[in-house]
């Protein structure tokens, strides 16, 4: 759907407007951006200094905030990323469609951990940003870009006798390529039918250059390319090795063809006055930045509804390197001081262009995308809308629908809270909460660091004639050198209390406090504590009572924000991605296809994850005590799959940073053995049938042996048929000698006074050579 068309009269009434309303709604917050600024300077060690008792006084920061931020935020995340899948997805109750959900489940899976850029990073910002600020909001679009690129492929010039053609036939006899061969061999052989979506040379012609030779000719191609149909310029050109030829093909390709999830600071998001949430909100302001280039492209293009006025202004105005509204620079300005970066209120100045090409200016033009319910067709119905509003001209000069650039229907925003504050936006943060234990644990430590140094170099009081030098002098004396005075009366030292370090306790309820406000371990207790228990069984107590707190934290995130993400990303992929998507999952030979009208539906996204995923030794201790129970089972025991499925999952937690498949047996059949081991009452019945089994190097000999032996004696062997016999004696001819070699090499050791227990066929009369059993003590 196109844009929407605003009169002269709309663009400057309402732009007004919506200017004033915004620089109002940027007042309105100025005591939370106080707010955040205090706390942000402790975390980012930019807190003002204290004002000591002297100069030089001690002045340390003890990182608490920081501490208890980066400290919770890989906890949180790993309940998002430490499960396998992410996401559960699943049709809502009734439909029963559960086989299809899989698929969809592993398509969204898949494009968290492969599609989206940067998502992990992203993800971890946005949590680190929700425990500083209180708040975080990402915002979700759909990405479409080209670039202009040039491709060079080397390629042989002659055929071999034997090789296959592009078009696939057999030569006969080595041959030089021709020019339309080796176009087919980068783009694809000529299908004839270009509506069959595969990748292909739809058509190419040829333009200039020599005809005798390939270095120097140009070709103009069509090809489709994933589903679209392009086209480029091919140029043939020398190469350093005699039998090959360089193609460099200048054509456009796509970067980005998907969703995006991008973290929206603080600072750059904007709520009127006692807004409740996003969706709800009277309007949302996404304040964003744009070069002088990309704001001429715009105009140019008629992206931007503008008039030559307005073309001028904008052309003409020579923004600061990255615009900002007074009211709202704070934060930004922040950041830039605790990273060291200048420059701010500065300018990039143009670069020289030649005559007929345009200035490159970097400089950056603030603008305000606003979402709100407005009357824009004039019908008195208000309609869902997207504004752009440049800071600078006061003018609207975009508008669109926002069903028709977001079809899910919603404000593309997802927040997420620390401590939420009903009917408010904003919501208090573990900074925020910790900020004051910080500041009261700095000067704790500063006042413990000045009362030692008194301690160790205090000062005095003397009269003055009873020093024979300055003073000063003593700054420099070493120990054991004297100082000679007219009068040892006239000098005094104060004496100080030994015993500042007493104040640490000060500090360990401080840190206690601060445990019991966050989301650590211990926050129901600390072993700080003098009465606190020290004991495992006492300390594991509190960690499970600590992560009470933090599973409610996830549960609240879960419902509230990543499922409502997953809910927005999938749409984008449903409405923009095509009809059909490819993708290929890492492990996975063949690549996987997903109608994306499948994800248009309604899904219900259930994630797993809690405090046991952010702890790897509590899953491998898990994983551990599943092993030891289940494989001990009488069922696991007759299931070959299942007990390599436990196994699989013992490793998956335990062989951290081996190949995991490279450890795993092979199934039955599948393996250097060619059967299971078994029981010889098991083998018995296939030997009765005249079936040959194997004997396995982890066969128990001796057992076999002896139950042969009494199979050997029953009614049901004597009606055997000799063909069967044969093969039965074979079988226990063949653990015979495997015993027999065991032994002989010491891979079979026994039991002291076992040395006679020599089973039947091991003895000269049972026909296994020495008898064995006659050895002292046997084969050890």
């Amino acid at each position: 759907m196109p844009d929407i068309r605003m009169t002269d009269e709309f663009r400057e009434v309402r732009g007004r407007r919506l200017y004033n309303l915004v620089m109002r709604d940027l007042r309105d917050r100025q005591g939370r951006i106080e707010r955040i600024a205090q706390v942000r300077a402790l975390y980012l060690d930019e807190a003002p200094s204290q004002v000591g008792p002297w100069a030089g006084a001690s002045d340390v920061h003890i990182p608490v905030i920081a501490d208890k931020v980066d400290g919770a935020v890989p906890k949180i995340i790993s309940a998002f990323w430490g499960t396998d899948p992410l996401a559960h997805v699943q049709y809502p109750a009734g439909q029963g469609r559960h086989e299809e959900a899989k698929e969809e489940e592993q398509f969204i899976n898949w494009s968290f951990r492969s599609d989206i850029p940067d998502f992990y990073g992203t993800f971890e910002d946005w949590t680190r940003n929700t425990l500083i600020d209180g708040v975080s909001v990402l915002k979700t679009t759909y990405e479409r870009t080209w670039r202009k690129t040039i491709e060079r492929r080397p390629i042989k010039l002659m055929y071999g006798e034997g090789d296959v053609s592009s078009y696939g036939d057999v030569v006969v006899a080595a041959r030089p390529k021709d020019p339309e061969e080796i176009l087919a061999e980068i783009f694809g052989f000529p299908q004839g039918n270009v509506d069959q979506l595969v990748d292909t040379l739809a058509n190419a012609s040829f333009v200039d250059g020599p005809t005798d030779q390939l270095p120097g000719q140009r070709w103009e191609v069509e090809f489709v390319e994933d589903r679209r149909m392009l086209d480029g310029t091919v140029v043939f050109q020398d190469s350093e090795f005699v039998d090959e030829v360089d193609v460099y093909i200048y054509r456009y390709i796509m970067e980005k063809d998907g969703p995006c999830v991008t973290v929206v600071d603080f600072e750059d998001f904007i709520v009127p006055y006692r807004t409740r949430e996003i969706q709800a909100a009277a309007r949302v302001t996404h304040q964003y930045w744009i070069t002088v280039e990309e704001a001429r492209r715009r105009m140019d293009s008629g992206e931007w509804q503008v008039d030559e006025e307005d073309r001028r202004f904008m052309e003409t105005r020579r923004p600061s390197r990255e615009q900002e509204a007074p009211e709202n620079m704070r934060l930004s300005r922040q950041k830039d001081m605790a990273l060291g970066e200048e420059g701010q209120g500065t300018r990039e100045e143009d670069i020289e262009a030649p005559e007929n090409h345009a200035t490159y200016d970097e400089n950056k033009i603030l603008v305000f995308e606003i979402y709100l319910k407005d009357d824009v067709d004039g019908d008195g119905e208000p309609t869902e809308v997207i504004y752009d509003l440049p800071y600078d001209l006061r003018k609207l000069v975009r508008a669109r629908y926002l069903d028709d650039e977001f079809p899910h229907r919603e404000r593309p925003f997802v927040a997420s809270h620390y401590k939420r504050v009903s009917g408010r936006f904003y919501g208090r943060s573990m900074a925020e909460e910790l900020a004051q234990i910080n500041i009261e644990v700095n000067t704790i430590v500063n006042h413990i660091n000045n009362a030692q140094e008194l301690i160790n170099n205090p000062f005095f009081f003397y009269v003055p004639a009873a020093m024979t030098a300055s003073p000063e002098w003593l700054k420099g004396i070493r120990p054991g050198e004297g100082v000679p005075v007219q009068d040892i009366s006239g000098v005094l030292f104060p004496r100080f209390q030994q015993e500042p370090l007493a104040n640490l306790s000060t500090v360990d309820t401080m840190l206690m406090f601060a445990d019991r406000l966050t989301l650590s371990p211990l926050n129901s207790g600390s072993t700080q504590m003098r009465n606190a228990p020290r004991t495992a069984r006492g300390t594991m107590t509190l960690v499970a009572e600590g992560n009470i707190k933090i599973d409610n934290m996830i549960t609240r995130l879960q419902e509230r924000s990543w499922g409502p993400l997953c809910n927005q990303v999938a749409q984008m992929y449903g409405y923009f991605g095509g009809e059909e998507k490819w993708y290929r999952i890492t492990g996975q030979a063949e690549p996987q296809r997903l109608s994306m009208s499948r994800i248009r539906d309604k899904l219900d996204y259930i994630f797993k994850g809690n405090t046991v995923n952010t702890n790897p030794e509590i899953m491998r201790n898990i994983a551990q005590v599943r092993y030891n129970t289940l494989l001990t089972h009488p069922a696991y025991m007759q299931d070959p799959q299942a007990s390599l499925s436990v196994l699989r999952d013992f490793l998956n937690h335990w062989g951290e940073g081996a190949d995991v498949e490279a450890l795993m047996p092979k199934p039955p059949g599948q393996s250097l053995y060619t059967h299971p081991p078994m029981e010889q009452e098991s083998e018995n019945e296939s030997l009765a049938r005249g079936i040959f089994v194997d004997v396995l190097p982890v066969d128990d000999d001796a057992t076999h042996l002896r139950v042969m032996e009494q199979f050997s004696r029953t009614s049901r062997f004597e009606t055997l048929p000799q063909e069967a016999v044969a093969v039965f004696a074979a079988h226990m001819r063949a653990h015979a000698a495997q015993l027999q070699a065991k032994m002989t090499s010491g891979t079979m050791g026994q039991a002291p006074g076992q040395g006679n227990n020599v089973p039947l066929g091991m003895t000269q009369e049972g026909g296994g050579g020495e008898d064995l059993g006659a050895l002292e003590g046997g084969v050890q």
